[in-house]
């Protein structure tokens, strides 16, 4: 549904201007401020912004699909997809092109790079930081100011400890629960994670990009 049909139970605060092309669920709420890019589609019962929080913005060509949330100042990238009740927490940002899978929590001043993907589920603690082109599988949990480096990839259920690092390239197995940090194409497996390879040239991204 377009703008120009209204959609119904759209609540929506001071000062928002909403593009002609926006796709608008049911029941959305935006609230005072929020600058919406063109060609965007919010879905069924989401909320974009708080009361009397600082605006937040959406990039052109992003969606927010149905019941996710956006807190006060959170920014989300043009082409970026906030799964269905997904949170995007005060002050966090989601990088273009990137995904924040259904049910996925992006705590408050974290960071999710361009082209990275959070699968279902997963936690990304307070102040985190995904670099580029980072996978995270379902289920995962990253703690408080870790940092997942460009291009690593983290298994299903992984547990990352807080403010540990994950270097470049690097590979957690399903369920792995690390420390401590991880160095670069380090292929860690185990609770706690054990180095066991490195991750092999025709396993690097520009091989498979």
């Amino acid at each position: 549904m377009t703008t120009s049909e209204r959609a119904p139970g759209l609540r929506l605060g001071e000062r928002v201007v909403l593009p002609g092309d926006l796709e608008l669920g049911a029941h959305v709420t935006i609230h005072a401020g929020a600058q919406i890019g063109a060609g965007c589609s919010i879905q069924d019962g989401a909320v974009v912004g708080e009361p009397g929080g600082a605006a937040v913005r959406v990039g052109d060509g992003a969606a927010v699909c149905a019941r996710a949330r956006l807190d006060a100042a959170a920014v989300v990238g043009p082409g970026a997809v906030v799964g269905d009740q997904a949170v995007v927490e005060a002050g966090a940002a989601v990088g273009s092109e990137a995904l924040v899978g259904r049910g996925a929590r992006v705590g408050v001043g974290a960071v999710v790079g361009d082209r990275s993907r959070l699968q279902t589920n997963v936690v990304l603690g307070v102040a985190a930081m995904v670099e580029e082109d980072v996978f995270v599988g379902p289920g995962a949990r990253i703690g408080r100011h870790a940092v997942l480096r460009r291009a690593c990839r983290v298994g299903a259920a992984a547990d990352v400890a807080a403010e540990a690092e994950i270097g470049e390239e690097a590979f957690l197995g399903a369920g792995a629960r690390v420390v401590e940090d991880v160095a670069p194409r380090a292929v860690m497996v185990g609770r706690p994670a054990r180095r066991i390879r490195e991750v092999g040239d025709e396993d690097l991204i520009e091989r498979w990009r």
